[in-house]
């Protein structure tokens, strides 16, 4: 519930200013416990003075206004009769009134009572007529009814000005736009000035239609965007003294369209670094608008601030792109590398300026990673995209400790993901099959793999570093890094084993085409065998490294692997394989997991106490 400080009058959550007092509402509960302390300050300055006798202190706990309920059930009818009947009247009498007026008027021109020029300096009389009664009515303190004659005045203006250019011809171009861009200046004015926020909608709506009113091959791209610019300044201007973010969202969508519908109509390769620089000034303009606030007032950025930042930034990459593309088709990954190094630049700048400020710093370093992982597949291919991706990740892994930030850890996490994930389902079957360009070990696909793999055991090794400054939903990471490195590993391992036996395969198929099927199945048997007891063999080194280092995951996975390589001994081995292939696979079987066994007798008490 709110009261009129002055006439104690009641009104619901909704009213802000009292209709009859032109004041600001306050809430009950505030209002009163700020009498309460006024109350007493004055009794302290009384009795320092000696002028009234000591009175004992009164509470400062908030008091009930009103007690009754009946009167606010009253008061609130009262607004909604008070609203309906000065503000839905206002909007509706003043809507008809301008019917009327617009029926005459189309009545003495069908006569031809007033000629084209007289219409024209009519609609301009009217329409300044109605700003000139606006502000009268506004220094009454009519605030309603001053914002419907200063909106209906302004529709006038643009209204007979377009009239006089488009219909009667009677102005060219260039003083339209004019003619309009002074009334928009107007509303901009105004806006600051009353704080009506209505004022800067129809200025920010007025001015970005005139270049559509006028048609923007009738002005030319030079004045059509520095009349854009102009108004994106205004704007900015706005943002310095009033804190109206839906106009910074307006004026980015609108000036866009502007851009987007000039270049769809008329723009051509000759016009690039016309429209390069275009893009980029709204870009910087923005890039300011966004922040302004943080900047002068040290105000921390709001959801709508970072949500212009980061569609200005996605924005101005693809604009930009569309118009460079055909000029770096050899180094495409320049622009978003570009980009990313800006914004690694803008994320510096604020954690200096405006350390507190999270989320405009986290959507800098956002943009920054965002730029960088998208340069990575433009510029490169196959393993070297996996091998930056992963770089990339370890770096912001780190940086996020560094820093502070649990969610730069998380990104960091993200694009190591995307590296593990593009390595194992989209790489494999380009290294597999590759048989007649790969080297055993000395390939691309081993370095590809054995980075991605130190990488994963590098972040393993910071997050257990770090393990007192982490939260406890991440406590578990640097154990999934450990068995998710091993397991690539394992992966990396087999397909070299796989690969090298197609390539020898490739080879003898070229010049020994006679004997192929005999050499096939040899090579068949010898490359299962071989991945057999790589599993076998890798399965032991991890249960070893899992005793010393008391690390029971890697021991279940060792035991999963190990019950892996049984079944495909069993399952495959056992039939597919030639008899000598078969018993080496058997004999080495039986050893490893006789010896694994010894191992888990041997160390039984120890791995017990670690439970």
């Amino acid at each position: 519930m709110r009261i009129c400080p002055k006439c104690k009058k009641a009104y619901d959550d909704t009213w802000k200013v009292c209709l009859n007092c032109n004041v600001q509402l306050v809430d009950s509960d505030n209002a009163a416990s700020e009498i309460e302390r006024i109350k007493l300050r004055l009794d302290k300055i009384e009795r320092s003075l000696g002028i009234a006798a000591e009175v004992p202190p009164v509470s400062t706990k908030p008091v009930e206004v009103f007690q009754e309920r009946e009167p606010l059930k009253e008061a609130k009818k009262e607004d909604i009769e008070s609203r309906i009947g000065l503000v839905w009247l206002n909007r509706i009498g003043l809507f008809a009134l301008f019917l009327g007026v617009a029926f005459f008027l189309k009545y003495a021109f069908d006569n031809r009572w007033i000629g084209e020029l007289g219409r024209v300096v009519l609609g301009l009389m009217a329409g300044s007529g109605m700003i000139v009664a606006s502000e009268f009515t506004r220094r009454k303190n009519y605030d309603v009814i001053s914002q419907g004659f200063h909106g209906g005045g302004v529709a006038i203006l643009y209204l007979s000005i377009f009239s006089a250019f488009g219909f009667y011809h009677l102005i060219g171009a260039i003083p339209a736009l004019a003619f309009m861009s002074i009334v928009t200046l107007y509303c901009g004015f105004w806006s600051t000035r009353t704080g009506w926020i209505s004022s800067a909608v129809i200025a920010i709506l007025g001015g970005f239609l005139t270049p559509f009113l006028i048609g923007p091959d009738k002005i030319g791209p030079g004045l059509l965007f520095s009349y854009v610019i102009l108004l994106d300044v205004g704007v900015l201007f706005i943002s310095i003294f009033k804190k109206w973010e839906v106009l910074n969202i307006a004026s980015f969508l609108l000036t866009h369209a502007v851009y987007n519908n000039w270049y769809a109509d008329h723009y051509n390769k000759d016009l690039w670094l016309f429209a390069a620089s275009i893009v980029t000034i709204f870009f910087g303009i923005f890039c300011v608008l966004s922040i302004i606030r943080n900047l002068i007032g040290k105000e921390k950025s709001s959801q709508s601030d970072v949500i212009l930042v980061f569609v200005n930034g996605i924005a101005y990459f693809l604009e930009l792109l569309v118009i460079l593309k055909p000029f770096i088709s050899p180094v495409p990954g320049l622009l978003p590398i570009s980009l990313g190094c800006l914004y690694i630049g803008y994320s510096y700048s604020a954690l200096m300026r405006r350390g507190e400020d999270r989320a405009l710093i986290l959507t800098y370093v956002g943009l920054a990673v965002f730029f960088v992982t998208v340069a990575i597949p433009i510029q490169l291919k196959h393993g070297w995209v996996t091998i930056s991706w992963a770089i990339e990740g370890i770096v912001l892994v780190w940086l996020g400790f560094k820093l502070g930030y649990k969610e730069i850890r998380r990104i960091g996490l993200g694009i190591g993901a995307m590296s593990l994930v593009k390595i194992l389902l989209f790489d494999y079957s380009y290294y597999v099959y590759s048989y007649s360009t790969n080297t055993f070990l000395l390939n691309e696909r081993m370095l590809a793999y054995l980075v991605v793999v130190l990488l994963t055991f590098a972040a393993a090794w910071i997050y257990k570093m770090n393990k007192d400054r982490i939260s406890p939903e991440e406590r578990a990471i640097s154990t999934a890094l450990v068995l998710l490195a091993n397991f690539v590993l394992l992966v990396q391992l087999s397909v070299e084993a796989k690969t090298y036996f197609g390539h020898i395969a490739y080879i003898k198929a070229e010049t020994l085409l006679s004997a192929f099927q005999t050499e096939y199945a040899k090579l068949f048997s010898a490359r299962e065998l071989s991945l057999s007891l790589l599993w076998v063999i890798y399965a032991f080194i991890m249960m070893a490294i899992g005793m010393a280092r008391k690390f029971r995951a890697l021991r279940i996975m060792a035991l999963i692997l190990f019950g892996a390589a049984i079944l495909k001994i069993f399952l495959s081995d056992l039939s597919q394989l030639e008899r000598a292939y078969r018993i080496i696979s058997f004999i080495t079987l039986g050893i490893v997991l006789i010896t694994a066994s010894f191992f888990y007798q041997r160390y039984r008490d120890e791995i017990r106490n670690l439970l």
